[in-house]
């Protein structure tokens, strides 16, 4: 390729952070920009730190730019360096390493797909494998009670009835009346975790950034329908106020529990490798080794376990045979009891804090 299809400029100053990289159209497909820019400009009053940040790609092209793999390394070089000069005390810095991270799975040809492209044979070649997940039959009962504990904020009679209405005035046949229920459910249950160092909150669509599972083959991303993360107060506050704000502290997640929920209005089983792909990416994010999550139709509960391998890429996902509610909704109680669980359980602060990325657990056991 000539000078006049790729030019790359580079600029990295002691007091200014500043990158710029420009690959020009192709000349076969003039109309079609394959081109990337970045650029970084420091806060005047702060010449150190690096404020004034953009990331843009031009209209994705039929097929990646026509460079060497040498000018790729290059290009992809640079990215990453400009990727790490980014001050973590920048509220758009996830933002911007999104961006980033997209270009450089774009110069390497790694194609994205939606995590509800997922499948059986996603999982198979992210090295992911799926094991059983047992409830531990003599701790049944306990599990029970913890579902049924005396609410502070709403009473399980109060849920109760709520649920009773939901069930005679909507249509469970979408996942938008699916969510009428299962909003019920995890409202009971984040309203009474709370006391006073400790609480939880409902992130709904929580994006999931692309995460490449698939070295050199392909990335995911997209979005979960609920985040419910439980931790310390002022890390709950600053979610419910602003997730976007609250998650460009790299700290935050060190204050906190986080599990995945996905609605669907039928087949939970069948939606398994597409929560798995979005707990493994989030444990990839937050830098967990475990990472819980849970597929419903509100009716119907499928919990899950992903331990990521000790040595290697992969994992194991375990999950649990699915739980009902049951028409006369004895069933509740056991499903409360495991979403406490699997937000905490112990009584230590450090381990109720970290009990989603807790590979043992209370009431379940792995099957071998």
């Amino acid at each position: 390729m000539s000078q006049d299809d790729f030019s790359t400029r580079y600029e990295l100053f002691p007091s200014a952070a500043g990158i710029s990289i420009i690959a020009s159209p192709e000349p076969s497909h003039p109309s079609r920009a394959t081109g990337v820019s970045v650029s970084m400009s420091p806060e005047p009053s702060h010449p150190s730190r690096a404020t004034g940040v953009s990331v843009s790609m031009s209209p994705e092209p039929s097929h990646p730019p026509d460079l060497s793999h040498e000018e790729t390394s290059t290009v992809v070089d640079i990215l990453q360096r400009f990727q790490d000069e980014i001050d973590e005390e920048d509220e758009d810095r996830q933002e911007v390493v999104d961006a980033v991270q997209k270009v450089v799975r774009k110069l390497k040809g790694v194609r994205h797909n939606p995590s509800s492209d997922a499948d059986i044979l996603s999982l198979t070649n992210a090295n992911i494998k799926l094991h059983s997940l047992k409830l531990i039959s003599a701790k049944e009962e306990e599990v029970r009670k913890l579902g049924g504990k005396l609410g502070v904020a709403l009473s399980l009679e109060e849920t109760r009835r709520i649920i009773a209405q939901i069930r005679k005035y909507v249509s469970f046949e979408t996942e938008a009346g699916c969510r009428f229920l299962i909003n019920a459910i995890l409202t009971h249950v984040v309203s009474n975790l709370r006391t006073s160092a400790l609480g939880a909150a409902i992130v709904p669509e929580f994006r999931i950034p692309e995460t490449s599972l698939e070295p050199g083959a392909s990335s995911y991303g997209g979005a979960v329908d609920y985040l419910m993360a439980f931790g310390e107060q002022w890390a709950i506050d600053l979610l419910v106020r602003s997730t976007k704000l609250a998650f460009t502290d790299n700290d935050i997640y060190k204050s906190l529990s986080c599990n995945i929920y996905e609605a669907k209005p039928d087949n939970v089983l069948k939606a398994l490798p597409q929560a798995v792909i979005a707990a493994v990416a989030q444990a990839q994010r937050f830098g967990f080794q475990t990472f819980r999550g849970c597929i419903t139709t509100g009716e119907e509960w499928l919990f899950f376990v992903y331990n990521q391998n000790t040595s290697g890429s992969g994992g194991v996902v375990s999950w649990l045979s699915q739980i009902r509610l049951e028409s006369d909704l004895r069933g509740l109680t056991l499903v409360l009891g495991l979403l406490r669980d699997w937000a905490f359980i112990s009584p230590d602060l450090k381990r109720q804090i970290q009990n989603g990325q807790i590979k043992e657990m209370e009431f379940c056991t792995y099957d071998a």
